[in-house]
């Protein structure tokens, strides 16, 4: 385990739909971050938080307002985030 600005890194066995993500956090009594800590993550510039060859979405907890079918990820390897289908 890696922790970096308050959060826990752990290793990441496969991508994941949100729903899928945030059971597998609650399971191990973590939760996601938000996309203000995501962003945080990135701009420590260390690349050592995880293996980003190309690039790396990581689900927030911050759902969007408007369509619950909708959560916000933040990219590691680029520095944004994006709304997108929980189910993608």
């Amino acid at each position: 385990m890696l922790f970096l600005n308050s959060l826990k890194w752990g290793p990441i066995e496969e991508a994941m739909q949100w729903d899928t993500a945030s059971s597998f956090c609650r399971k191990r009594g973590l939760r996601l971050p938000n996309r203000e800590e995501l962003l945080a993550a990135y701009k420590t510039g260390n690349k050592n938080i995880l293996a980003c060859i190309n690039d790396c979405h990581f689900w927030s907890s911050d759902e969007y307002a408007e369509f619950k079918d909708y959560a916000f990820y933040v990219s590691l390897s680029k520095g944004f985030a994006e709304k997108d289908l929980k189910s993608f």
